[in-house]
């Protein structure tokens, strides 16, 4: 289901409920990627799935500096099995290059949120680009961020 409103839209939490962020900025890639490329106007997009949630594609985009500036927004409840998910998984981010009618994975690469234990506010880091093919290992880097907005004042 896609929505056609865009914008950042407040959404508001019960109490229990809290949001879970996380922004795809933008791909940086690498001196290899940029010198093997042959296709200077490269179109890109990337894919992940978070905890239980479904696959989140962000934008397509065009050019060897691509930025996505893609939100996806999850309702968590903040549980134990929540923070064990957190704390010890990643989620694989994928790096798809797209034709005229298909499309490759060209990279991928883990994106960690273990940090939002220790941390509150947005957390910003970036992570390893690994090409899937096998001829350039050092593919790049993803830029993003994540937090985790709790809902209103907890009695205690």
């Amino acid at each position: 289901g896609s929505s056609g409103s865009s914008g950042d839209e407040t959404i508001h939490l019960e109490r229990g409920e809290n949001l879970f962020e996380i922004h795809i900025n933008k791909v940086t890639f690498s001196s290899e990627v940029l010198q093997a490329s042959g296709d200077k106007e490269p179109v890109t997009f990337c894919t992940y799935a978070f905890y239980d949630f479904e696959l989140q594609t962000t934008p397509v985009v065009r050019g060897l500096h691509p930025e996505y500036n893609f939100t996806s927004q999850y309702l968590v409840h903040v549980n134990d099995l929540f923070l064990q998910y957190i704390q010890k998984n990643t989620i694989t981010l994928e790096v798809h290059q797209a034709y005229s009618t298909e499309y490759e994975t060209i990279a991928a690469c883990q994106l960690k949120f273990h940090e939002i234990l220790e941390k509150s506010g947005r957390i910003f880091c970036t992570a390893s680009l690994i090409g899937t093919k096998g001829d350039i290992p050092n593919f790049g880097t993803v830029e993003y961020w994540f937090r985790l907005r709790v809902s209103g004042p907890s009695s205690g």
